[in-house]
Protein backbone atom coordinates (compact mmCIF):
# COMPACT_ATOMS: atom_id res chain seq x y z
CA UNK A 1 0.00 0.00 0.00
CA UNK A 2 1.47 3.69 -1.20
CA UNK A 3 2.29 4.93 2.06
CA UNK A 4 1.33 8.48 1.56
CA UNK A 5 -2.58 7.13 1.37
CA UNK A 6 -2.17 6.21 4.64
CA UNK A 7 -2.05 9.77 5.95
CA UNK A 8 -4.56 11.56 3.95
CA UNK A 9 -6.27 11.30 0.65
CA UNK A 10 -4.58 13.08 -2.06
CA UNK A 11 -1.29 12.15 -3.63
CA UNK A 12 -2.04 8.69 -3.57
CA UNK A 13 -5.53 9.27 -5.86
CA UNK A 14 -3.78 11.69 -7.19
CA UNK A 15 -6.17 14.51 -6.71
CA UNK A 16 -4.18 17.74 -6.18
CA UNK A 17 -1.35 16.85 -7.99
CA UNK A 18 0.18 19.47 -10.38
CA UNK A 19 0.27 18.84 -14.39
CA UNK A 20 2.48 19.46 -16.87
CA UNK A 21 0.86 22.67 -18.00
CA UNK A 22 1.17 23.93 -13.91
CA UNK A 23 4.78 23.12 -13.92
CA UNK A 24 5.57 24.98 -17.13
CA UNK A 25 3.58 27.83 -16.35
CA UNK A 26 4.86 30.94 -17.20
CA UNK A 27 4.94 32.15 -13.43
CA UNK A 28 6.25 28.74 -12.14
CA UNK A 29 8.96 28.74 -14.39
CA UNK A 30 9.70 32.50 -13.76
CA UNK A 31 9.77 31.83 -10.10
CA UNK A 32 12.32 29.01 -10.66
CA UNK A 33 14.91 31.19 -12.86
CA UNK A 34 14.61 33.41 -10.28
CA UNK A 35 15.69 31.20 -7.72
CA UNK A 36 18.07 29.64 -10.39
CA UNK A 37 19.33 33.26 -10.52
CA UNK A 38 19.26 33.88 -6.92
CA UNK A 39 21.48 30.67 -5.74
CA UNK A 40 24.38 31.92 -8.59
CA UNK A 41 25.94 28.04 -8.91
CA UNK A 42 28.23 26.71 -11.01
CA UNK A 43 27.32 26.41 -14.93
CA UNK A 44 26.83 23.11 -16.08
CA UNK A 45 28.54 21.34 -19.04
CA UNK A 46 27.85 24.17 -21.79
CA UNK A 47 29.54 26.53 -19.28
CA UNK A 48 26.50 28.61 -19.42
CA UNK A 49 26.63 31.27 -16.29
CA UNK A 50 23.67 32.58 -14.88
CA UNK A 51 24.13 35.93 -15.63
CA UNK A 52 24.72 34.61 -19.60
CA UNK A 53 21.07 33.01 -19.66
CA UNK A 54 19.55 36.32 -18.08
CA UNK A 55 20.29 37.55 -21.31
CA UNK A 56 16.83 37.19 -23.62
CA UNK A 57 15.33 35.25 -20.47
CA UNK A 58 11.67 36.11 -21.46
CA UNK A 59 12.44 34.54 -24.57
CA UNK A 60 14.88 31.54 -23.50
CA UNK A 61 11.85 30.81 -20.85
CA UNK A 62 8.88 30.86 -23.73
CA UNK A 63 10.85 28.54 -25.79
CA UNK A 64 11.45 26.12 -22.75
CA UNK A 65 7.53 26.12 -21.81
CA UNK A 66 6.75 25.54 -25.65
CA UNK A 67 9.12 22.38 -25.59
CA UNK A 68 7.91 21.23 -22.26
CA UNK A 69 4.28 21.28 -23.35
CA UNK A 70 4.77 19.59 -26.72
CA UNK A 71 7.35 16.66 -24.63
CA UNK A 72 10.07 17.66 -26.64
CA UNK A 73 12.40 18.90 -23.88
CA UNK A 74 15.18 16.71 -23.38
CA UNK A 75 17.71 17.29 -21.04
CA UNK A 76 21.15 17.78 -21.37
CA UNK A 77 24.30 15.99 -19.88
CA UNK A 78 25.54 16.51 -16.60
CA UNK A 79 28.77 18.15 -15.57
CA UNK A 80 30.70 15.99 -13.50
CA UNK A 81 32.99 17.03 -10.52
CA UNK A 82 34.41 15.51 -7.71
CA UNK A 83 35.18 17.39 -4.14
CA UNK A 84 36.79 15.88 -1.15
CA UNK A 85 35.21 14.11 2.04
CA UNK A 86 35.88 15.06 5.27
CA UNK A 87 36.99 11.23 5.49
CA UNK A 88 38.93 10.85 2.65
CA UNK A 89 38.05 10.06 -0.72
CA UNK A 90 35.78 12.17 -2.99
CA UNK A 91 32.21 12.95 -3.80
CA UNK A 92 30.59 12.91 -6.98
CA UNK A 93 28.31 15.66 -8.04
CA UNK A 94 26.55 15.87 -11.16
CA UNK A 95 25.73 19.64 -11.98
CA UNK A 96 22.93 20.13 -14.70
CA UNK A 97 22.91 23.04 -17.12
CA UNK A 98 21.11 26.50 -16.00
CA UNK A 99 18.30 25.44 -18.26
CA UNK A 100 17.60 21.83 -16.88
CA UNK A 101 18.08 23.45 -13.68
CA UNK A 102 15.04 25.37 -13.99
CA UNK A 103 13.02 22.78 -15.00
CA UNK A 104 14.16 21.03 -12.24
CA UNK A 105 13.18 24.14 -9.72
CA UNK A 106 10.09 24.27 -11.51
CA UNK A 107 8.88 20.78 -10.40
CA UNK A 108 10.17 21.32 -7.36
CA UNK A 109 8.24 23.96 -6.58
CA UNK A 110 4.80 22.40 -8.28
CA UNK A 111 5.06 19.04 -6.44
CA UNK A 112 6.53 20.47 -2.79
CA UNK A 113 2.96 21.53 -1.88
CA UNK A 114 1.37 18.44 -2.44
CA UNK A 115 4.50 16.17 -0.12
CA UNK A 116 4.50 18.85 2.39
CA UNK A 117 0.16 18.01 3.27
CA UNK A 118 1.55 14.06 3.96
CA UNK A 119 5.35 14.43 4.62
CA UNK A 120 5.74 13.65 8.84
CA UNK A 121 7.30 16.13 11.29
CA UNK A 122 9.86 13.33 11.84
CA UNK A 123 11.12 14.50 8.54
CA UNK A 124 13.06 18.20 8.83
CA UNK A 125 15.63 17.96 5.68
CA UNK A 126 15.49 20.34 2.18
CA UNK A 127 11.57 21.45 3.60
CA UNK A 128 9.59 24.52 4.37
CA UNK A 129 10.17 26.54 8.10
CA UNK A 130 12.47 22.96 8.60
CA UNK A 131 15.88 22.29 9.15
CA UNK A 132 18.93 21.62 11.29
CA UNK A 133 17.67 23.08 14.20
CA UNK A 134 14.27 21.48 14.15
CA UNK A 135 15.72 18.24 14.10
CA UNK A 136 18.16 19.38 16.68
CA UNK A 137 15.03 20.19 18.89
CA UNK A 138 13.02 17.32 18.69
CA UNK A 139 15.80 14.51 19.18
CA UNK A 140 16.64 16.76 22.82
CA UNK A 141 13.12 16.82 23.36
CA UNK A 142 13.06 12.75 22.76
CA UNK A 143 16.44 12.39 24.97
CA UNK A 144 14.51 14.48 27.92
CA UNK A 145 11.38 11.92 27.88
CA UNK A 146 13.77 9.09 28.44
CA UNK A 147 14.70 7.89 25.07
CA UNK A 148 18.41 7.43 25.64
CA UNK A 149 19.77 4.99 23.45
CA UNK A 150 20.35 5.89 19.83
CA UNK A 151 20.29 4.15 16.38
CA UNK A 152 22.82 6.74 14.23
CA UNK A 153 22.34 5.43 10.87
CA UNK A 154 23.94 5.82 7.87
CA UNK A 155 22.26 4.26 4.41
CA UNK A 156 25.32 3.40 1.89
CA UNK A 157 25.63 6.48 -0.84
CA UNK A 158 22.09 7.11 -0.66
CA UNK A 159 21.77 9.38 -3.36
CA UNK A 160 23.76 7.38 -5.75
CA UNK A 161 21.44 4.64 -5.00
CA UNK A 162 17.96 5.82 -5.22
CA UNK A 163 16.36 2.92 -7.37
CA UNK A 164 14.44 4.85 -10.25
CA UNK A 165 12.22 1.65 -10.20
CA UNK A 166 11.05 1.54 -7.03
CA UNK A 167 10.87 5.88 -7.30
CA UNK A 168 9.05 6.11 -10.17
CA UNK A 169 6.60 3.82 -8.98
CA UNK A 170 6.02 5.46 -6.26
CA UNK A 171 5.77 8.77 -8.30
CA UNK A 172 3.06 7.17 -10.15
CA UNK A 173 1.14 5.88 -7.33
CA UNK A 174 1.10 9.39 -6.50
CA UNK A 175 0.83 11.64 -9.33
CA UNK A 176 -2.04 11.82 -11.90
CA UNK A 177 -0.41 13.30 -14.93
CA UNK A 178 1.65 11.01 -16.25
CA UNK A 179 3.32 13.23 -18.22
CA UNK A 180 5.21 14.68 -15.34
CA UNK A 181 6.46 11.29 -14.28
CA UNK A 182 7.94 10.98 -17.94
CA UNK A 183 9.10 14.49 -17.13
CA UNK A 184 10.75 13.41 -14.03
CA UNK A 185 11.86 10.25 -15.46
CA UNK A 186 14.23 11.93 -18.17
CA UNK A 187 15.88 14.33 -15.52
CA UNK A 188 16.79 11.43 -13.56
CA UNK A 189 18.58 9.80 -16.50
CA UNK A 190 20.01 12.93 -17.90
CA UNK A 191 23.35 11.69 -18.18
CA UNK A 192 22.98 9.58 -20.37
CA UNK A 193 21.77 10.80 -23.89
CA UNK A 194 20.77 7.65 -25.93
CA UNK A 195 18.68 4.84 -24.46
CA UNK A 196 19.12 5.20 -20.81
CA UNK A 197 17.18 1.98 -19.89
CA UNK A 198 18.92 -0.24 -22.66
CA UNK A 199 22.55 0.92 -21.19
CA UNK A 200 21.44 0.04 -17.33
CA UNK A 201 21.66 3.32 -15.48
CA UNK A 202 18.61 2.74 -13.23
CA UNK A 203 19.88 4.29 -9.84
CA UNK A 204 20.50 7.58 -8.81
CA UNK A 205 19.56 11.48 -7.84
CA UNK A 206 22.02 13.25 -9.56
CA UNK A 207 23.71 15.24 -6.59
CA UNK A 208 23.62 19.01 -8.02
CA UNK A 209 19.97 18.88 -9.22
CA UNK A 210 17.51 21.00 -7.17
CA UNK A 211 14.82 18.27 -7.79
CA UNK A 212 17.12 15.65 -6.06
CA UNK A 213 16.48 16.44 -2.32
CA UNK A 214 12.50 16.39 -3.00
CA UNK A 215 13.01 12.63 -4.32
CA UNK A 216 15.08 11.77 -1.65
CA UNK A 217 12.26 12.88 0.62
CA UNK A 218 9.96 11.20 -1.09
CA UNK A 219 11.57 7.61 -1.32
CA UNK A 220 12.58 7.77 2.27
CA UNK A 221 9.08 8.96 3.24
CA UNK A 222 7.98 5.85 3.43
CA UNK A 223 10.96 4.72 6.16
CA UNK A 224 9.07 7.53 8.27
CA UNK A 225 6.27 6.24 8.26
CA UNK A 226 7.33 2.55 8.59
CA UNK A 227 9.21 3.84 12.03
CA UNK A 228 5.62 5.97 12.81
CA UNK A 229 3.62 2.93 12.75
CA UNK A 230 5.90 0.82 14.81
CA UNK A 231 5.98 3.63 17.52
CA UNK A 232 10.00 4.50 16.90
CA UNK A 233 11.34 7.87 17.40
CA UNK A 234 12.98 8.34 14.36
CA UNK A 235 14.08 12.00 13.69
CA UNK A 236 15.46 12.20 9.74
CA UNK A 237 17.21 15.21 7.89
CA UNK A 238 18.00 13.94 4.16
CA UNK A 239 19.12 10.42 4.50
CA UNK A 240 20.54 11.26 7.90
CA UNK A 241 18.28 9.64 10.27
CA UNK A 242 18.71 8.49 14.19
CA UNK A 243 16.30 6.34 16.08
CA UNK A 244 15.65 7.27 19.72
CA UNK A 245 15.09 3.93 22.03
CA UNK A 246 14.74 3.16 25.74
CA UNK A 247 17.46 0.79 26.05
CA UNK A 248 20.06 -0.22 24.30
CA UNK A 249 18.13 -3.67 23.02
CA UNK A 250 15.66 -1.75 21.52
CA UNK A 251 18.00 0.12 19.50
CA UNK A 252 19.36 -3.03 18.38
CA UNK A 253 16.39 -4.22 17.25
CA UNK A 254 15.44 -1.10 15.79
CA UNK A 255 18.81 -1.62 13.43
CA UNK A 256 17.83 -5.11 12.70
CA UNK A 257 14.27 -4.21 11.58
CA UNK A 258 15.04 -1.20 9.62
CA UNK A 259 18.17 -2.70 7.75
CA UNK A 260 15.13 -5.40 6.68
CA UNK A 261 13.06 -2.64 5.32
CA UNK A 262 15.15 -0.92 3.46
CA UNK A 263 16.37 -3.39 1.60
CA UNK A 264 13.32 -5.11 0.56
CA UNK A 265 10.93 -2.34 0.54
CA UNK A 266 13.49 0.55 -1.20
CA UNK A 267 16.56 -1.38 -2.11
CA UNK A 268 18.86 0.31 -0.18
CA UNK A 269 21.31 -0.34 2.64
CA UNK A 270 21.98 0.27 5.65
CA UNK A 271 25.94 1.19 6.41
CA UNK A 272 27.26 -1.32 8.29
CA UNK A 273 30.11 -0.03 9.76
CA UNK A 274 28.85 3.81 9.93
CA UNK A 275 25.78 2.71 11.44
CA UNK A 276 25.83 2.01 14.97
CA UNK A 277 24.01 1.98 18.70
CA UNK A 278 25.90 4.75 20.97
CA UNK A 279 24.00 6.23 24.28
CA UNK A 280 22.52 9.76 23.31
CA UNK A 281 25.24 11.66 24.85
CA UNK A 282 27.81 10.55 22.63
CA UNK A 283 25.33 11.62 19.68
CA UNK A 284 27.00 14.32 16.72
CA UNK A 285 24.23 14.69 14.45
CA UNK A 286 24.56 17.17 11.43
CA UNK A 287 27.72 18.47 12.34
CA UNK A 288 26.60 19.24 16.15
CA UNK A 289 27.32 17.91 19.19
CA UNK A 290 23.86 17.93 20.99
CA UNK A 291 24.85 17.81 24.55
CA UNK A 292 27.99 19.51 24.22
CA UNK A 293 29.52 22.55 22.87
CA UNK A 294 32.12 21.38 20.52
CA UNK A 295 31.50 21.95 17.13
CA UNK A 296 31.97 20.08 13.91
CA UNK A 297 31.81 20.66 10.34
CA UNK A 298 28.57 21.12 8.81
CA UNK A 299 27.37 17.66 6.99
CA UNK A 300 28.65 16.35 3.93
CA UNK A 301 25.21 16.74 2.06
CA UNK A 302 24.37 20.30 3.38
CA UNK A 303 27.87 21.43 1.87
CA UNK A 304 27.22 20.05 -1.09
CA UNK A 305 24.04 21.83 -1.86
CA UNK A 306 25.30 25.06 -0.38
CA UNK A 307 28.57 24.68 -2.27
CA UNK A 308 26.96 24.32 -5.61
CA UNK A 309 23.71 26.42 -5.51
CA UNK A 310 24.61 29.36 -3.31
CA UNK A 311 25.80 32.37 -3.51
CA UNK A 312 28.73 33.77 -1.51
CA UNK A 313 27.42 37.01 0.10
CA UNK A 314 29.43 39.29 1.89
CA UNK A 315 27.49 40.00 4.80
CA UNK A 316 26.89 36.15 5.27
CA UNK A 317 30.30 34.64 5.90
CA UNK A 318 31.10 31.05 4.84
CA UNK A 319 29.30 28.84 1.78
CA UNK A 320 31.22 29.19 -1.62
CA UNK A 321 29.81 28.24 -5.28
CA UNK A 322 32.01 26.08 -8.01
CA UNK A 323 32.32 29.20 -9.80
CA UNK A 324 35.21 27.21 -12.52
Amino acid sequence: MNSLATQQSGPASGRGSPTLEQVASPANLYTAWERVRDNDGAPGPDRMTVDAYAWFVSLRLWWLRCLLITRFYRPGPLRTVYIPKKDGGTRRLDIPSIRDRVVGTALNLALTPMYERHFLSSSHGYRPGRGVETALRQIRRHVSRGWTWVLDADIRSCFPSISHRVLLRRLSEDLADPRVIALIRRLLTASIPWFPWLLGRRRGCPQGSPLSPLLCNRMLHELDVHAAQRGLKLVRYADDFVVLCRTRADAEAAREMLRGFLRELLDLELHPEKTRVLPARDLHFLGQDLFGSRPEAPSLLGRLFRWLFRRERPSRPGGASVRD
